[in-house]
């Protein structure tokens, strides 16, 4: 963040991005369309180390600090941006929550089933707090897309991390879940892309239950986005801005 004199600009400034992480490894990015197979094979080994450890700087040239490191992150973000800023005094039920979201990245879910999960007071509460720890970028959420504002404000939640990095440090997953971590990679490379959460970035559930992951507005457009759980695919899509 930028500051002036009486008045401030706000720059959101993310993770790095897969192609950044591969440029500050000193490694050359090939053309998707021009790559041989060796580089290609590469390059998705790169990707799939980019999916478990995420693109934070400290901890892509020295990974074997990502733990420690993020989970020391993870908690100073909690106490100085969250609970000193906002002078949060359920220190517990916010910690618990941040364990309960972070648990369930990339999963839908709603206030009301929080708040019977950790015994919250009341839903306004557990609204209040998701919005503390949205603020500092740690967590975002989409909303179901609809053309009615109403159903879509009713709706189930879908929340994700900033970074992978952190599911690696602090989930209780006993094995890394390949499918949600490559959804939560594809929404915050959406958040670079300048989507955003509830103005143009919505998932959607069809009447016979089916998901689509990712429902993109631009103007009047609207795209729908179903995830393939391949590296292929993802790779070719995660550098094409690049090549543009």
């Amino acid at each position: 963040m930028i500051c002036f004199t009486g008045r401030y600009v706000q720059i959101t400034v993310l993770p790095f991005s897969f192609s950044e992480t591969i440029r500050y490894n000193n490694q050359l990015l090939p053309e998707a369309k021009n790559a041989t197979p060796t580089e290609t094979g590469k390059m998705l080994g790169s990707l799939q180390t980019y999916l478990f450890n995420g693109g934070f700087p400290e901890t892509v040239l020295n990974p074997g600090i990502l733990k420690n490191y993020l989970s020391s992150l993870f908690d100073s973000i909690l106490l100085k941006d969250i609970l000193k800023r906002f002078r949060v005094r359920q220190t517990q039920q916010l910690y618990d929550l941040s364990n309960f979201l972070l648990s369930n990245y990339s999963n839908l879910f709603s206030f009301n089933q929080i708040k019977e999960a950790l015994d919250y007071n009341s839903v306004a509460t557990v609204q209040k707090f998701i919005g503390y720890l949205e603020e500092p970028y740690l967590f975002q959420h989409i909303t179901r897309y609809h053309n009615k504002i109403k159903k879509h404000q009713k709706a189930a939640q879908k929340m994700y991390i900033i970074d992978n990095g952190f599911v690696k440090a602090r989930s209780f997953e006993l094995s890394p879940n390949y499918g949600r971590l490559l959804e939560n990679l594809v929404f915050v490379e959406l958040l670079r892309r300048a989507y955003k959460p509830e103005l143009d970035l919505f998932y959607y559930r069809t009447r016979n239950d089916r998901e689509i992951d990712f429902v993109l507005r631009k103007g009047h457009q609207i795209s729908m986005n179903e995830l393939t759980i391949h590296l292929i695919p993802t790779y070719k899509w995660l550098i094409q801005k690049n090549e543009e």
